[in-house]
C-alpha cells in the first residue's frame, strides 16, 4: 500500500554464522500510478532477539511505472542474523509482488 512499511516480524530471520558472502535481491512490480522508489532495509542482530534500530544497509528499487524492477547487492557480513523490511515511498501508487531474497556462500 502507499507509504506502507513492512515490519521485521514479517521477515524470515537468516543465520549468517558460517557465511562468507551474501547477496540480497529485491524485486517488485510498480503499478501504473507510481512515481517513487521502494526502499529495502536490511537489519542485523547478534542474538536474533534484539534488532538494530537503524538498518545495516538500505537501497532503493528505482521506480519504473508499469514494470518489474530487480536489484542485487553483495555483502561480506560480519553480523550473526539479518531480517529485511521494505517501504513504499509512493503517496498513492501500489507496489505488488515484492520479494526480498538472500543468497549465501559458505566457506
Amino acid at each position: 500500500m502507499p507509504e506502507e512499511e513492512t515490519s521485521l516480524d514479517e521477515s524470515e530471520c537468516i543465520n549468517l554464522l558460517d557465511i562468507v558472502k551474501l547477496s540480497i535481491t529485491g524485486r517488485c512490480y510498480f503499478g501504473g500510478d507510481t512515481n517513487k522508489p521502494v526502499t529495502i532495509k536490511i537489519y542485523s542482530s547478534q542474538d536474533a532477539n534484539e534488532w538494530d534500530t537503524e538498518p545495516l544497509i538500505s537501497f532503493n528499487l528505482p521506480c519504473r511505472t508499469g514494470s518489474w524492477v530487480q536489484k542485487t547487492i553483495l555483502l561480506f557480513p560480519d553480523v550473526m542474523y539479518i531480517k529485511a523490511s521494505a517501504k513504499n515511498l509512493n503517496t498513492s501508487g501500489t507496489i505488488t509482488n515484492l520479494k526480498i531474497k538472500a543468497f549465501v556462500v559458505e566457506p
